[in-house]
């Protein structure tokens, strides 16, 4: 598999995430040069930092957590985070620009998100838990996910 690498980081400790726009409001930040491969466009830099409070809490950005991960699968902007509460959250924007309330995948994360694609459509998510061990969810091509499994 192929690891896409982020190309972009954010310092920051605890703020809001939301899908749109550039990097606002970041004490630090690095110009994006965004990884691209088959049906995935990865990057930090569409990913507009806002004060909401959104469904789950702030987002930690930054840090031990690792900044969010923005990704464009099939034509849809997702965005995928971890929250307070050490879960993977993730939002998108519909193809009518409609964007989604944010949705919770569980997990006990102490490490930023990892994405890795294989050209097939499919995408692999993984982060280090609180148990120490490396964890991986996927979402298919066909849009349904394989939960939460341990992968070390």
């Amino acid at each position: 598999m192929l690891r896409i690498k982020r190309t972009a980081a954010v310092t920051m400790a605890f703020l809001s995430v939301a899908l749109g726009g550039a990097v606002a409001g970041a004490t630090t930040a690095q110009a994006a040069v965004p990884a691209k491969f088959p049906r995935v466009h990865c990057s930090t830099t569409k990913i507009e930092v806002r004060s909401l409070d959104v469904a789950g809490g702030p987002v930690k950005c930054g840090g031990a957590l690792g900044d969010p991960l923005y990704c464009t699968i099939n034509g849809v902007d997702h965005v995928f985070a971890v929250g307070t509460d050490n879960a993977m959250w993730a939002r998108w924007i519909s193809p009518s620009g409609v964007p989604s309330d944010w949705v919770s995948f569980g997990g006990s994360l102490t490490s930023e998100i990892r994405l890795y694609a294989d050209g097939s459509g499919s995408l692999d998510f993984s982060a280090r838990w609180s148990d120490g061990h490396l964890y991986e969810i996927t979402r298919n091509d066909n849009g349904s996910w394989i939960n939460w499994r341990r992968v070390d």
